[in-house]
């Protein structure tokens, strides 16, 4: 992760209009301003300034302009300096001196009929709005970005309302209006179409891109990206043409198709003809060869780019692409030993000398703190200590948190690895709090979101845990020990679905683990570590305790990889249950004794990385499967669940299904049979083919106390979000689809929807994570329970598995997990669909009760 991306986590898209002059020049600047915008030479310098990354400089010029034109009696110049000096600041993470300049400029113009002074008033506004979004203040900065627009609407600054609309998108998407930021955007791409100048269409359509691609409308980000790629060709604009295979790129990137990204980034060699431009594509090259371990290549490429920056003059520009090329230095060292220690620490070194030139504390952390990973590296630990704690003594003085956590983290790693485990956790634990407190702005990141998670965020809560729980003077971890890295967990099943959702609004619907509890019911907590899975357990008496398998993670993976393909295939069975009885050695068999003396039978699990990927009621104990003896439900965090039993209203429903072929998917000939069975045991409405259409979805459940849904179609849950969907007749309906249609319901309908069952979905094929998906689904639409396939199941059968759940559910005092148990046992028991492909697809997910 660069520092030039962690600085956008506090800026993001609020700079749009500077990006745009950017991206045209600044000698084009009074007509992307307004015709008499006033402007001074300091104020062009400090823009030139600020796009080089020279942000202490830029401010100087800005504060002095400001000072200046308030000397003169200029108020709208002043305003104007003011404006940009806020940004400076936000970059700086001074917060307070961006509050008071933002504050300084607001009381200069008020809106009235000259233009020049509202055109300085729409963007101060809108500046106000990423002060505000960087403070976690989404709502307040919304109202600001909805301000601004009005203003240049007024005005009719298309560029202005175009920029303004992309970063209400922003604040809607953190505040989870999925819907509204989707329709804002296409507002956007409606006023991009509408602009004559094409350096303008093109700057706002690259801004619109980066936008579809964060909120994960990747179809649409391609779609708007390579029009804009057509137009900029077409116009033989090179520089522009590069900067949007530099975000197709990042696209690529953002979905992981590697391949793809490095042919864009190879685009941009070929049209960019500025030599930063080049550098850049080159790094982030470099990055994906070594995620594909082309070892020969990257040293290559790193060799390269070394010799070329060695020769270029200190600058911002240049100082963090040394940081960004010594990062990947280091990744490159650690797998092939080259390039040496010696040229990288030269190399870093160099950069630290210029960071305390340019008296940037943030660069200089960050050229310091890599210093301290090289160290780390090769096992150098007293340097690698004294380094990094430099390094964190310059992030906090730079009020830089976002740097802090990854030093903390890196102190953590250096301290375990000297056997010094009590310090070791008190930085873990810090770098997981500033983590907590960060993911408004981490989940705002951008782009390569998943990846990020992934190689930023998970670790450090896994080493966390796996620490915490590590025997220490001969005894096993303490029950304080245990709660915290239960919590913990917790909190990393809530951190990865809020970036995989990308919304910040889940923290806010945790409950405690203690309104969990219910009698005959344990709660476990399977945590896969590099050697070992430890299970916490939580019995109804309120204990808590932890059994450890030794295993490597290895071993785990594959074994749950070949129960998942041994359950896909009917011919398979003895395998599968030896494999299944595998897993139930690691995950069950140790708890058995306990879960006989308190009578439990209902097991909760949260199941850890790939486990829940495969069904666990299919893991087998030598004589019987695991639903023989319980029920089982899975959550991807308790504390996500609403713990309410069922309600005793009357049940309503809406059952939809599609029994032709659409949109390239089969047939399901037994849909109809199933809807109609399920519509006589519970009252609604049915919706089959042509009638199920999203709108008719969306009126049925906005006009009715509806509290289960039932979707008999095609469907796939998958590690990308714009991958998982469930078919409609008009098109699929997406995550944010879902939600959408289930929050539209009139006040009278609000409460939560009990059930909601998707009866033909599947996990995307060779998509390890693919259970976010379905996690996702779950969370996402905010019903008490959900029950989904992982793979897609033989229509008959699921027709019969329905019906004859939806029987057993109707019983008075029977829980979900009950009747999903008592259902699979039924089929269990057929000789037709003994096997457990045709009953172990089926997962409750959420509130078993």
């Amino acid at each position: 992760m660069t520092p030039q991306r962690l600085r956008r986590w506090k800026t993001a898209l609020s700079a749009f209009l500077i990006g745009l002059l950017l991206w045209i020049g600044v000698h084009s600047i009074s007509r992307v301003n307004a015709q008499s915008t006033p402007t001074n030479p300091q104020i062009q310098e400090g823009l030139l300034l600020y796009q080089n990354g020279n942000f202490a400089a830029a401010a100087q010029q800005w504060k002095q302009a400001a000072n200046q034109s308030q000397q003169n009696k200029l108020p709208i110049q002043e305003a104007l300096a003011l404006n940009y000096l806020t940004l400076a600041y936000q970059e700086l993470g001074q917060n307070e001196a961006a509050q008071t300049a933002l504050n300084r400029g607001l009381t200069l113009v008020t809106p009235d009929s000259q233009a020049s002074k509202n055109t300085v008033l729409a963007r101060l506004l809108n500046t106000q709005g990423s002060l505000q979004l960087s403070q976690g203040k989404a709502t307040a900065a919304l109202e600001s970005w909805q301000k601004a627009e009005k203003v240049y609407r007024q005005l009719n600054d298309l560029a202005g309302t175009a920029g303004s609309l992309i970063n209400q998108a922003q604040a809607e998407q953190s505040l989870g209006y999925f819907s509204r930021a989707r329709s804002t955007l296409t507002q956007s791409e409606q006023l991009i179409a509408q602009q004559p100048d094409v350096n303008l269409r093109l700057a706002m359509a690259l801004n619109l891109g980066q936008m579809l691609t964060q909120v994960g409308e990747f179809d649409r980000a391609k779609a708007t990206l390579t029009a804009a790629q057509s137009i900029a060709q077409a116009n033989h604009l090179n520089h522009q043409t590069a900067a949007l295979f530099m975000q197709q790129g990042n696209l690529a990137y953002a979905q992981q198709q590697l391949p793809e990204a490095l042919d864009a980034y190879q685009q941009v060699l070929k049209y960019g003809d500025r030599p930063e431009t080049q550098t850049k594509a080159n790094l982030n090259r470099l990055h994906i060869l070594i995620a594909q371990r082309q070892w020969s290549e990257a040293q290559a490429l790193a060799s390269t780019l070394a010799q070329f920056l060695s020769q270029q003059p200190p600058s911002y520009q240049t100082l963090g692409q040394r940081l960004q090329l010594a990062e990947s230095q280091i990744a490159l060292r650690l797998a092939t030993q080259a390039p040496s220690t010696q040229a990288i620490a030269q190399g870093l070194n160099q950069a630290i000398q210029q960071a305390r030139q340019t008296q940037d504390l943030r660069l200089e952390s960050f050229a310091v703190g890599y210093l301290g990973r090289l160290y780390e590296s090769t096992q150098q630990w007293a340097d690698a200590e004294a380094v990094t704690h430099e390094a964190l003594n310059l992030a906090m003085k730079a009020n830089a948190d976002e740097s802090c956590y990854r030093w903390k983290w890196q102190l953590g790693r250096i301290l375990k690895a000297q056997g010094k485990t009590e310090p070791a956790l008190v930085f873990y634990r810090e770098a997981v709090d500033l983590l907590q407190s960060l993911r408004r702005d981490l989940v705002s990141v951008g782009s390569d979101l998943q990846y990020g998670f992934r190689e930023q965020v998970e670790p450090v809560y896994r080493e966390y845990v796996d620490l915490l729980l590590q025997p220490r003077n001969g005894q096993t971890a303490t029950l304080e020990a245990i709660k915290t890295a239960q919590q913990a967990i917790e909190s990393l099943r809530v951190a990865e679905l809020s970036y995989f959702l990308r919304s910040s609004c889940l923290e806010d619907r945790r409950r405690p683990l203690t309104q969990l509890m219910h009698p005959e019911t344990a709660l476990l907590y399977p945590i896969v570590l590099d050697d070992r899975i430890v299970t916490l357990l939580n019995l109804p008496d309120g204990s808590v305790q932890m059994i450890t398998r030794p295993v490597l993670s290895k071993q785990v993976e594959a074994t749950v990889a070949q129960l998942r393909t041994a359950l896909e295939k009917p011919y398979t069975a003895p395998e599968a249950k030896e494999l299944g009885q595998e897993l139930y050695r690691w995950l069950v068999e140790p708890a058995e004794a306990l879960l006989q003396q308190q009578k439990i039978k209902t097991l909760v699990f949260v199941p850890d990385s790939e486990l829940i990927n495969v069904p666990l009621a299919a893991l087998y104990d030598g004589k019987q499967f695991l639903l023989e003896r319980y029920g089982v439900a899975i959550a991807p965090s308790l504390q996500l669940i609403s713990p309410e039993p069922k309600p005793l209203t009357p049940t309503r429903s809406i059952v939809a299904g599609l029994s032709l072929e659409r949109g390239g998917f089969p047939p399901l000939a037994f849909v109809p049979s199933e809807l109609k069975a399920i519509v006589q045991k519970l009252p609604g409405s049915l919706l089959l083919n042509e009638q199920f259409t999203s709108r008719a979805i969306a009126n049925a459940v906005e006009n009715s106390a509806v509290t289960v849904l039932h979707f008999a179609t095609h469907g796939q849950f998958s590690s990308n979000v714009d991958q998982t969907f469930i078919l409609a007749w008009d098109k699929p309906i997406n995550l944010y689809d879902l939600k959408d249609l289930i929050e539209k319901r009139q006040q009278p309908f609000r409460k939560a929807i009990d059930l909601l069952v998707l009866s033909a979905c599947e996990t995307a094929a060779g998509d390890k994570r693919a259970s976010l998906g379905l996690a996702g689904v779950a969370v996402q639409a905010g019903t008490r329970s959900t029950i989904a396939t992982l793979w897609s199941v033989d229509d008959e059968s699921s027709s019969l598995f329905m019906e004859t759940f939806y029987a057993a559910l109707s019983q008075p005092g029977t829980t979900k997990a009950e009747a999903l148990r008592q259902t699979q046992l039924k089929l269990l028991k057929d000789p037709d669909y003994r096997h457990p492909f045709h009953w172990a697809a089926y997962v409750l997910v959420g509130n078993w009760l």
